[in-house]
């Protein structure tokens, strides 16, 4: 994925106000295209500014210059039946937006790439869904609560949480300032 250069955070910070917010962003075509690898609902969305935003343990939304030097906004995603999962949005070469979801620190089901909560289908219903390690901060729960689910888990205070920094250095790996990369040319 390529980043287009020059874009400073004043400058997404309009673009994404422009575009009438990340909710707004999120429908756009090429963000669907870039979203989809993961099945989740953009239902629920941070935007930039939210005081609040999600409950997503160790999850900070908003602006963010990753190590590489992109500029993102970080957005928590989720339907009211899920739990949201973490994904990095940019300006590509193309001018468009783009987005990106990190598999490193974020919370997921990987095995079925879908948020948390997501599975009412016939995988999940055929048994495919049991047993599948949530995050690895549930690993070891899973051994010793074996034939809980996420929600179960929960009730006993049991979470995953998002390791930021994780997200960050794989972001900056697979988003970079074009095809000649012009970090070099500097």
């Amino acid at each position: 994925m390529n980043a287009k250069t020059g874009i400073t955070k004043g400058i997404l910070k309009r673009k994404v106000e422009n575009a009438g917010g990340v909710y707004e962003i999120v429908y756009e075509k090429q963000m669907q295209e870039d979203l989809k690898g993961v099945e989740f609902d953009c239902e629920n969305v941070t935007e930039p500014d939210d005081e609040e935003g999600f409950r997503m343990p160790g999850f900070k939304h908003g602006y963010d210059v990753l190590p590489n030097g992109v500029q993102v906004c970080w957005v928590g995603a989720g339907g009211d039946w899920e739990d949201p999962l973490a994904f990095c949005m940019f300006i590509g070469e193309d001018s468009e937006f783009h987005a990106y979801i990190p598999k490193d620190g974020n919370a997921y089901n990987f095995k079925l790439n879908r948020a948390f909560g997501n599975w009412y289908n016939e995988e999940q219903d055929s048994g495919k869904w049991e047993g599948v390690p949530e995050s690895d901060d549930l690993v070891a729960a899973q051994n010793e609560y074996e034939g809980y689910h996420l929600e179960e888990l929960k009730f006993f205070g049991l979470a995953y949480k998002f390791d930021m920094e994780k997200m960050r250095e794989e972001a900056a790996k697979c988003i970079s300032f074009g095809p000649l990369d012009e970090r070099e040319k500097i």
